[in-house]
């Protein structure tokens, strides 16, 4: 049999947990049972991840970093804000079709989190880096479209994170596929127009 090198077996075993995860929770994703779904022996996994908790911190750490990765790669020609907006949420929700269950997985991981004492901190910290990553996406695009500072970069970012985040809720809970293309549509929309319309206007009051 050939050997597997470390790295591509915690690649299997991260990508086996996010399945297990979605199917069973936190709680109930066992080492037997991820061991099994990565069709690997159970050694192999307490050999690559000293204990549970590292293989979850792997899981989010993977899936919110490729999952930023890809959002990156989408919108690294994109020129103007409404463009990058375009781009990003189009890449989400690619990402999102092709791989809900990693989507749902860190949804398990942010609530157990938050049930932890002292972790909650940690549960945060997935939509801090979508953000902080969307914050500056937005203001690259802004100066390579000559429109000047952007100082609502935050705002817009922590709002397409929150929409595209309400929307996958909606769609994995049972909204149907249209819809939420059109929900995501709109939200790209919104956001333009948000970006367009005088700070009075905008402002609820």
């Amino acid at each position: 049999m050939a050997h597997t090198p470390v790295a591509e077996r915690r690649r299997q075993f991260v990508r086996a947990t996010t399945k297990v995860v979605t199917k069973h929770g936190v709680t109930g994703a066992t080492t037997r049972r991820i061991a099994e779904e990565a069709g690997a022996p159970l050694a192999s996994l307490h050999y690559c991840f000293k204990n549970k908790d590292e293989l979850m911190e792997a899981v989010y750490d993977y899936v919110v970093g490729d999952f930023i990765g890809a959002v990156r790669a989408a919108t690294a020609d994109s020129v103007g804000v409404a463009d990058a907006v375009a781009a990003a949420c189009g890449a989400a929700w690619a990402r999102m079709g092709e791989d809900p269950e990693e989507q749902v997985a860190t949804w398990e991981l942010v609530l157990h989190w938050l049930r932890l004492p002292g972790e909650a901190g940690r549960s945060g910290a997935a939509y801090e880096a979508y953000a902080a990553a969307m914050t500056e996406i937005l203001t690259a695009a802004a100066e390579r479209a000559g429109e000047g500072p952007l100082p609502e970069a935050e705002t817009l970012a922590r709002l397409v994170v929150a929409g595209m985040e309400g929307i996958t809720l909606q769609y994995v809970a049972g909204c149907d596929r249209d819809r939420a293309d059109e929900l995501v549509t709109t939200l790209v929309r919104a956001v333009g127009l948000l970006r367009e319309a005088p700070a009075s206007s905008a402002t609820p009051r």
